[in-house]
Parts: C-alpha cells; sequence; structure tokens
C-alpha cells in the first residue's frame, strides 16, 4: 500500500533534514547575535526534556505501527501469492479469472492508500474474489478447495488488522505539542548565541537534529519511513509472478510516493480517476 499526501512532492526526513540545514545555516549567519546575554537555560532543559519524552514516546509507537503493518501486508501478499498457486489445480480456465480478479485487486489498493480508508475501496474486488471461488462448477479436489476459502479468509483477516492499525495516526493537538516544543527549543538556541565558532556549529546542527527527529516522526506516521513506499513492493511482486507488470497510479509517481525500481524496464501506469470504476492504464518502457 502508499500512504497519504498532499498535493506537493514528497519531501523524505533526510532531503528535509537537508533543507533545514541550509535555512538555519543562513539564519546563524545573517540573523544578528543578541547584545546582551539572554539566559535561558532552565527553560531549554525543561523543553528539551518535555519533547525528548514525547518524541520517543511517538516515536516507538509509529515505528511499531509501522513494523506491524509491513508484515500485516507481507502476509496478506503472501496468501494471495498462494491462493493464485493453489488455483492452478483447477485448469488454465479458472486460473486466468483468478489472475484477473487479483490484478483489480491490487490495482483498486494501489489507487488509494491505507490511510485513505483503501480497505472500503479495494473491498468490492476482494469480494470478487470470492465470486469467482464460489461460482467454480467443479471443487475437486475437495481439500484445493477448501484451502481456497482458507486462503481468502487469511487475506481478509489481513487486510482489516491493516487498515484498522493505518488509522491509528498522531492527532493535531500531539502534533501541536510536539512543534510548540520544537519552536522553544530553536528559539532558545538563537536566543542564546555567542560570538564563537563553537556555538554557530552547535545551534545549527541542534536544530538540524530538531527538524530530523520531527521529519522522521511524519514519515512514520505516513507509512513513507526511507523516503518511499515500501509496502507496496511485495505486492508488485506478486503482480510480477502472475506475469503481470507492476502497476502505478500517476498520482503516486508525481508526487514521488512510489517509486519504481531502475531495475523495472516495463510498467503500468493508471491514468483514471482514483476510485474511478473503470480503469484507464497505459504501459510504460523505459
Amino acid at each position: 500500500m502508499v500512504s497519504k499526501q498532499g498535493g506537493m512532492h514528497y519531501v523524505n526526513a533526510i532531503k528535509g533534514a537537508g533543507v533545514g540545514f541550509v535555512v538555519l545555516t543562513a539564519l546563524a549567519t545573517w540573523v544578528p547575535i543578541p547584545t546582551l546575554p539572554i539566559r535561558l537555560d532552565s527553560i531549554l532543559t525543561i523543553s528539551t526534556f518535555l519533547f525528548a519524552i514525547l518524541a520517543g514516546f511517538y516515536t516507538s509507537r509509529l515505528g511499531n505501527r509501522y513494523d506491524s503493518i509491513r508484515q500485516l501486508v507481507a502476509v496478506e501478499d503472501a496468501t494471495i501469492l498462494s491462493f493464485y498457486q493453489t488455483a492452478k489445480i483447477f485448469g488454465p480456465v479458472f486460473v486466468k479469472k483468478v489472475r484477473s480478479a487479483i490484478d483489480h485487486y491490487y490495482i483498486a489498493s494501489y489507487d488509494h492508500t491505507l490511510s485513505d480508508y483503501a480497505y472500503k475501496q479495494s473491498a468490492p474486488y476482494y469480494f470478487k474474489l470470492w465470486d469467482v471461488i464460489t461460482a467454480l462448477p467443479d471443487k475437486e479436489p475437495s481439500s484445493a478447495y477448501e484451502a481456497l476459502i482458507t486462503q481468502l479468509t487469511e487475506i481478509e483477516k489481513s487486510r482489516n488488522t491493516s487498515a484498522a492499525t493505518a488509522k491509528e495516526r498522531l492527532g493535531w493537538g500531539e502534533w501541536a505539542i510536539l512543534l510548540i516544543l520544537a519552536g522553544i527549543i530553536l528559539s532558545s538556541l538563537f536566543l542564546m548565541r555567542e560570538p564563537v565558532l563553537y556555538s554557530w556549529i552547535v545551534t545549527i546542527l541542534f536544530g538540524t537534529a530538531l527538524i530530523l527527529v520531527m521529519l522522521i516522526i511524519r514519515d512514520l506516521q505516513n507509512l513513507m519511513f526511507g523516503g518511499s513506499s515500501l509496502l507496496e513492493e511485495s505486492g508488485q511482486e506478486v503482480l510480477e509472478f502472475m506475469g503481470l507488470p507492476r502497476y502505478y497510479h500517476e498520482h503516486f509517481l508525481k508526487l514521488g510516493i512510489s517509486v519504481v525500481p531502475l531495475s523495472v524496464k516495463t510498467y503500468r501506469m493508471g491514468t483514471h480517476k482514483r476510485g474511478a470504476s473503470t480503469f484507464k492504464i497505459k504501459t510504460v518502457k523505459r
């Protein structure tokens, strides 16, 4: 799955911290140092202590959430592949129907994000998988048919749990507290500067580290840890195992949320409106 973002190109934590470093360097160079020393030691200590506690708690909470969703998505993709392989027992005609239904399910999933209620958007295509296997005229061998039922049930369990877990996000109040504390720390660093090189360097580095921590928390919340959505990679490989090109929606490619690996020479790109019942897909060759 991919993560929910706005209309601008996504800037990951490392790039954002780099931009912050440049901005802070300019500010530390051009903003005049207070003529009279301002002692804000107590305020800086208290705000840093509170920020460290909250940032550590939120990072741990969102990190566990990210790991849980990554595992659930991997299990879902593995079960789908097992479902496809099991379907081969019932012949090529049935496999073709299953492959088409799985393909549509992934397209609908990758047209949305986990936090954008992709669970509801992809549900009709998941139900089509049930329609395909229930319409199977010959359900022998029965053990293989029962395996298909079990695998579909496991897929639903994984997708439901991952969607519910993805909704656990920091609220506006929690972000406001972090931003206020970060602003106090950064302001204190600038107001306590001294006209020496050491103070100039420390102010820039501490400020950059502060920005990096905030952006890491944001990346974890957006399921974009590392700069791009890694949660869709296993699903893309399932499409390749079924003999289908990878699929990406142009919206997420433009934002930099989805990234096509350099090793992929041919992939499909959706140009339709996300959520549309009719897919408009073109093949892109590098």
